[in-house]
């Protein structure tokens, strides 16, 4: 099969730049304008996030089903989604960010925006990973292409925080009302994610698919739980990347208490999130050299021991006063984190490989969806945590935290959190198969099947 081109290659990064430009925005601002702007009352926003976010746990399995179920000749099977997203995409985050005002109805506009905006948004993020694998049977190819994905989230998020506040700002002063900075802000960022998508579905008109996707039948949906089930290294890989997002979001959640109640130095956060994003841009940079030194397994491995390790560490030396430590120390953590997320996309890729040759069956798009259970569960199983260890420890908001809080808190974001990740390290040191060479020798048997 012919090399993709490195405009191909390279045209991965604009559907997650694009995406996370507009994820941004509903993470950072989406509660504080339902709370501030419309005026909900807390126990309404608090029933549209828990509720928004049950409906998201499902769209995970209810996206695998729709890639498999859906195909387009002519647009392709998932390049044609690129296309139908976009548009629903802007319609109903603009939605999402318009203030009606706090009635039962505003509300109700609120929940049913966000649960088809978030339905297509995944089924537009899944039908990247499934083309993603799809196109190259080429191991070094596919890696190359789960890297040039996460610089593009990388630089989504960077983005974000260059250009986020900014426009709120500037069209709240334009428009002379502060909710229309916000609904100009999701209309222009879901349009250049729209943009981004309508590009990389022209780039890869004329891309063929790789041979092991020339094979394809129609799958019940029995048939596709099925052979989940049945991926050993599918699901190991996984319940590893659970306990991985998990700690992600835990950490990412409880920064703030760790800087006001351990580090006493709040004013610092913000250097804190900048170095975390600067680290993300070197990791996505130089983990594609790091794969091809060690490989997929040794790569993910090695992370998530070092991401999980550093903050085991900091719970030793972290306190009042370790501010520039702790920077560093979190941001070298995030370096490894950045490459866990490249690599995973990559590693995904080959249990699709060993489903084809196990079963011979060919579920990729299912497959590929299912990278999104880690991110939906992890987040779920974080809400949990941290109110109740925060109710555990004796959290007060406004109340100066006693040292016993302060230990509590560092419990949670360093010896949990990154006790999660060293687990995964461990489980897919000791349980995942797939190697380099397990993985070609598949791909061969798969090519003479045929």
């Amino acid at each position: 099969m012919k090399k993709l081109s490195t405009l191909v290659k390279w045209s991965f990064v604009l559907p997650t730049l694009g995406q996370n430009l507009f994820i941004y925005l509903e993470l950072y601002y989406m509660s504080y304008f339902l709370t501030d702007i419309c005026q909900f009352p807390l126990n309404t926003v608090t029933f549209i996030l828990t509720s928004t976010a049950a409906v998201d746990l499902v769209w995970v399995f209810v996206t695998g089903i729709v890639l498999e179920k859906c195909d387009f000749k002519k647009m392709g099977k998932y390049r044609a989604w690129y296309v139908i997203g976009s548009p629903i995409i802007i319609l109903f985050f603009a939605l999402m960010f318009t203030d009606f005002g706090n009635s039962a109805a505003a509300m109700a506009v609120v929940v049913v925006s966000f649960c088809i905006k978030t339905l297509f948004q995944d089924i537009q993020s899944a039908a990247v990973t499934a083309q993603l694998s799809q196109i190259s049977d080429s191991q070094q190819e596919r890696t190359t292409l789960s890297v040039t994905r996460n610089i593009g989230s990388v630089a989504g998020q960077l983005l974000f925080s260059f250009v986020g506040v900014a426009t709120i700002t500037f069209f709240g002063n334009v428009f002379h009302v502060t909710a229309l900075g916000y609904t100009a802000a999701a209309i222009i960022f879901t349009i250049v994610n729209g943009i981004c998508h309508i590009a990389l579905y022209y780039i890869t008109k004329d891309v063929p698919v790789a041979k092991t996707e020339e094979k394809k039948e129609k799958l019940s949906v029995g048939r596709m739980f099925k052979i989940f089930v049945e991926n050993p290294p599918l699901l190991i890989l996984s319940f590893g990347d659970l306990l991985r997002y998990t700690a992600y979001f835990l950490i990412s959640s409880t920064a703030a208490y760790y800087f006001a109640a351990v580090l006493k130095d709040s004013a610092s956060m913000s250097i804190y999130l900048t170095a975390q994003t600067c680290m993300g841009v070197v990791a996505a940079l130089v983990v594609e050299f790091m794969i091809r030194a060690m490989g997929k397994k040794a790569t993910y491995v090695l992370s998530c021991l070092m991401y999980g390790g550093t903050a085991v560490l900091m719970y030793f030396i972290g306190g009042e006063g370790a501010t520039v430590i702790f920077i560093v120390v979190m941001s070298i953590g995030s370096f490894f984190n950045n490459c866990i997320r490249a690599t995973v996309t990559a590693m995904t890729a080959d249990t699709v490989i060993y489903s084809m040759w196990k079963s011979n069956t060919n579920a990729r798009g299912f497959i590929m969806s299912m990278t999104n259970i880690p991110i939906k569960f992890g987040s779920m199983i974080k809400s949990v945590i941290l109110p109740v260890g925060l109710s555990i420890i004796g959290y007060q908001a406004g109340v100066e935290a006693t040292p016993e809080v302060a230990q509590g808190i560092a419990v949670i974001m360093c010896l949990v959190a990154g006790g999660s990740v060293v687990v995964s390290g461990l489980i897919n040191l000791f349980f995942y198969s797939l190697t380099e060479k397990r993985v070609d020798e598949m791909t061969q048997e798969i090519n003479e099947r045929m």
